[in-house]
């Protein structure tokens, strides 16, 4: 699948703006704060309806405007031609269409389109607490497959509805709670223990295209792996039973897949808490790379790559290694500074307060 042009209007420091994108490496240069950031954050909504900077879609909209709107014209692996409409209201719903026809599930778009994304953040992963982990590993889960999208979806929507009524209760229970509960704990252990299936089988999967990156980006072996920690133990359904009069006192559901943790070690020791800086460094991109790997080998077609001004944050090792070992498919890359000379692009942009004009 390729992104072939892309309006966006009324989107963040955006009036009105229109590009081109290459099918190889689209470059987007410009100062800090100009907006290049803006433009990935754009494809990034549009194919997952989540922003990779982890923003409300509300914030998205230009100051003073009633509406953003994202529009993309592509063309799917199979030769099909898309357009793909997303309008973020101020007020009301976001509404998206594919070819006219209405999107309103994320498993829908995950059908058609894969992303990675590489960005400044990417050291979060290791550093940062487990639900950053869990929403790294879900969002591949949900590219997967519509099978995979499924699970998480319905478990996110059981785990509400628990919530909710765990909410209300107050600390305690009436008798038709208990039992609106028992049958919410059923289906919450049924979606709670196939979104772990799926899980724990993608670590699986992806584990040997992670050391494998690894070792290629640090230019070193090294023991890497991953280890998915369950915050429960045996039958899930049993432990919501147990862990029941806890979770009626606190209001939230305690134990299940969305306390569950994922760890990497480098070498049997904990990256995110012995592993160097430039270790951390080169897991992350090993992360990315395998992502992408993956997901074009599972797939069968290449996902779009993002590259959000990434080389200001690497040394000159890790940049040429990282160049040396970008997937061959589209990509479109942001940088403040000089174009590294080893970065063949297609297509070059210029951006300046908002305004994008085409270098070559």
């Amino acid at each position: 699948m390729n992104i072939e042009r892309l309006w966006l209007t009324d989107f963040r420091n955006y009036e009105s703006v229109e590009i081109e994108l290459s099918s190889g490496v689209t470059v987007v240069h410009g100062a800090n704060g100009q907006g290049k950031s803006n433009l990935l954050e754009a494809l990034s909504l549009l194919m997952t309806k989540k922003s990779f900077r982890g923003a409300n879609t509300e914030s998205v909209i230009r100051l003073g405007a009633e509406a953003a709107v994202i529009r993309a014209e592509a063309k799917a692996a199979d030769g099909r031609e898309l357009l793909i409409e997303m309008e973020i209201p101020r007020a009301g719903r976001l509404r998206m269409q594919v070819n006219r026809n209405s999107v309103t599930r994320r498993k829908q778009l995950a059908e058609l389109f894969a992303l990675v994304v590489f960005s400044p953040d990417d050291l979060i992963l290791i550093k940062g607490g487990p639900g950053e982990r869990r929403d790294w590993l879900d969002d591949l889960v949900a590219q997967a497959g519509a099978k995979q999208g499924a699970a998480i979806e319905e478990f996110e929507g059981v785990l509400k509805q628990r919530n909710a009524l765990l909410r209300n209760a107050e600390g305690y229970l009436s008798k038709s709670a208990a039992e609106t509960l028992d049958v919410i704990d059923e289906q919450l252990a049924s979606a709670g223990s196939e979104l772990v299936s799926e899980r724990t089988k993608l670590i699986n999967e992806l584990s040997p295209y992670i050391v494998k990156a690894y070792e290629a980006v640090a230019e070193a072996a090294a023991g890497i792996s991953i280890e998915y920690q369950a915050s429960f133990e045996g039958e899930l359904l049993s432990s919501l039973t147990s862990a029941r009069e806890a979770d009626v006192r606190r209001g939230t559901s305690t134990v299940g897949p969305h306390r569950d943790e994922i760890s990497f070690s480098i070498n049997d020791m904990s990256a995110r808490l012995y592993g160097s800086q430039g270790e951390q460094r080169s897991l992350v991109l090993a992360l990315r790379l395998a992502a992408h790997q993956w997901l074009t080998e599972t797939r069968k077609d290449a996902p779009l790559l993002l590259l959000d001004d990434v080389f200001s944050e690497l040394d000159e090792f890790r940049r040429r290694a990282l160049v040396a070992h970008l997937p061959e498919s589209q990509t479109v890359l942001t940088t403040a500074s000089d174009i590294p000379s080893d970065i063949h692009a297609a297509a070059q942009y210029e951006v300046k307060n908002g305004e994008i004009s085409r270098v070559y």
